[in-house]
């Protein structure tokens, strides 16, 4: 009996160590299972063929470029219009309350300078910057109207051929100026029914073969006629983007040309009003200088006051040399001389600003 429970004992454990074991082993295949990565599908990637632009596309295209590029050079000529106002506002402003002033009292202490400007104001004028011929991009003809002409005269070409062939066959005469008889085209939708192989013919069998061959040659001069069509507009598309691509790079080289210009016109306006000050500073002490020593000539006055009235001088030449010289070159852009007279303008500046502070 002993002996027995020692055999079940065994057992129990044996079966409860299998148990362990098992557990165990589905733990780690779940965890591995877990761990594994995921196969991904992968998906074959779907070739999207890009279907070739129609002509209209390519038109419409064109068109939109063509409306973009002219909205944003009159965008550019609107705001240039502007800063030219506001150059001349400022000039006029310089001139009516300083410059003028300054050359009377110059003129009054009998200083004459060698380099002194007799050039009048030169007007701004730019009107040839945005001179680029017009491109107008009108819509193609589709070619299906004419298309369905040429193959309407093909289907009754083929009605008369067939009508022609049979009256031969037949050996009838056919009067072409008037409708020919019941009995005759029985005759003839017969004879094209059937009666070319020989039999006996069948008028409706007649009437079908004439109307499909009709039909298919119509089908066919129209679509090639179409094909054909469509294959020269898009070749002409082509050409009006490729134009009107050069059209807009000339606008964009417009555009660009302007804002040069714009930005020049600032540092003007700027020179001048910079010029104002200093002309208005220079004013009061040639007021002051004749106030105290007296209406006297140049050559009387004192050392430093004709330091002053040399110093006013060279700013009045300045700013007459500025305001004279033309900002627009002979094709409507922005002058080289223009440039050089600002920066030689804005140099003198800097120069009576340091002797301001020495």
């Amino acid at each position: 009996m002993e002996k027995s429970n020692d055999v079940i004992e065994a057992q129990v454990e044996t079966e409860e160590t299998v148990s362990e074991a098992t557990v165990e082993v589905e733990t780690e295949v779940t965890q591995e299972s877990e761990e594994a990565p995921t196969p991904v599908v992968e998906r074959e990637e779907e070739t999207i063929i890009n279907k070739p632009d129609t002509a209209d596309t390519i038109i419409d295209e064109a068109r939109a470029m063509v409306e973009k590029s002219d909205s944003e050079t009159q965008s550019c000529l609107t705001i240039l219009d502007e800063d030219v106002e506001k150059y001349e506002q400022a000039k006029s402003k310089l001139l009516n309350e300083a410059l003028l002033e300054s050359e009377a009292l110059i003129k009054d202490l009998e200083y004459d300078s060698s380099i002194h400007i007799e050039s009048e104001e030169e007007a701004v004028n730019f009107d040839d910057i945005a001179r680029v011929e017009p491109i107008v991009v009108k819509p193609l003809s589709s070619g299906k109207f004419g298309a369905f002409i040429l193959a309407l005269i093909a289907g009754i070409a083929v009605v008369a051929g067939w009508v022609y062939v049979a009256s031969k066959a037949l050996a009838m005469s056919i009067d072409v100026s008037k409708v020919p008889t019941a009995e005759v085209q029985s005759k003839l939708l017969a004879w094209i029914g059937g009666g070319v192989t020989g039999g006996e013919g069948n008028t409706t069998t007649g009437m079908i073969i004439l109307a499909v061959s009709a039909l298919i040659v119509m089908w066919v001069v129209y679509a090639t006629k179409v094909y054909l069509r469509e294959t020269h507009n898009y070749k002409v598309a082509q050409k009006i983007k490729d134009d009107v691509q050069f059209y807009c790079s000339k606008k964009d080289e417009c555009q660009r040309e302007m804002e040069k210009i714009s930005e020049h016109i600032h540092k003007v306006i700027s020179s001048l009003e910079t010029s104002k000050i200093f002309l208005d500073e220079q004013n009061a002490k040639i007021r002051r200088i004749k106030h105290i020593e007296g209406a006297i000539g140049f050559d009387d006055l004192h050392q430093k006051s004709q330091s002053e009235v040399k110093n006013t001088n060279i700013l009045v030449n300045g700013i007459r040399e500025l305001i004279s010289t033309p900002m627009a070159s002979a094709e409507g852009a922005l002058s080289h001389d223009a440039v050089a007279v600002l920066i030689k303008t804005e140099r003198r500046q800097e120069q009576y600003k340091e002797k301001l502070y020495q």
